[in-house]
């Protein structure tokens, strides 16, 4: 079990890792999709749109690269 969470850890640590580019990829490419449909549009009394909502939403969800002297340490 400890080996899978450092190397998930050391995963999530890299840098320029093409996993975390292609996942915060398809983040981008489904708040394009949910910002171009129709439904999205439709606002809500605070004046927020549901695609405004959802895209904070999945923003929230990026992976951001960790700047570290060492991804082993």
């Amino acid at each position: 079990m400890a080996r899978i969470l450092r190397e998930g850890l050391d995963v999530r640590m890299a840098q320029d890792n093409p996993y975390l580019k292609g996942f915060n990829d398809g983040l981008t490419a489904a708040t394009k999709v949910v910002n171009e449909h129709q439904a999205s549009q439709m606002r809500f009394p605070s004046g927020q749109s549901f695609g405004e909502m959802m895209s904070v939403e999945i923003a929230n969800l990026t992976m951001r690269e960790v700047n570290s002297e060492s991804s082993k340490g």
